[in-house]
């Protein structure tokens, strides 16, 4: 049973249920591209600023680097983003990818944010489990997860990398 309240990550998974996650998921044709901010690593006014921020930027970042390879100028972009804890913590970050959605959406794309709870959407879960493993090998070498899914892996941008 998960530890969150309706939902699961991969960090609260078993190994064999990870390990099956991550089978079931490694054939199926997915692109995955990572902005990982490392935020012990981060300026301390970034870290003064929150949780919030942090993930603003991580969006920013994202966004910047990742639409333009796939995507063209007059598409149509579906950001999907997990609700996330309290009403007050959802309405923050809602507020954040908003933003972020609104700078980025001038660049030639029409861009649509959707929030659904993870437990409904696929690719929250995958994403989850992707991220899991790609801050695994970031930080700790570990590749058990990593190599299963290497092959739908394409960028990982990590600005404040040691």
């Amino acid at each position: 049973m998960p530890l969150n309240k309706g939902c699961f990550h991969a960090c609260d998974d078993s190994h064999p249920t990870r390990k099956e996650v991550f089978g079931l998921i490694a054939d199926q044709g997915w692109r995955f591209d990572a902005t990982m901010l490392d935020k012990d690593n981060a300026y301390p006014r970034v870290r003064e600023a929150g949780d919030v921020y942090l993930y603003k930027l991580a969006w920013h970042q994202h966004f910047k680097f990742i639409a333009p390879r796939v995507s063209d100028p007059g598409d149509r972009l579906f950001v999907i983003a997990a609700t996330l804890g309290t009403n007050a913590r959802k309405k923050a970050f809602e507020s954040a990818l908003h933003d972020v959605c609104r700078v980025q959406g001038p660049h030639g794309r029409d861009v649509h944010l959707c929030h659904w709870p993870a437990a409904t959407a696929w690719g929250l879960q995958v994403a989850d489990y992707a991220a899991w493993a790609v801050q695994r090998k970031l930080e700790k070498n570990e590749t058990r997860y990593w190599d299963m899914i290497a092959e739908s892996f394409t960028t990982c941008f990590t600005p404040w990398s040691k």
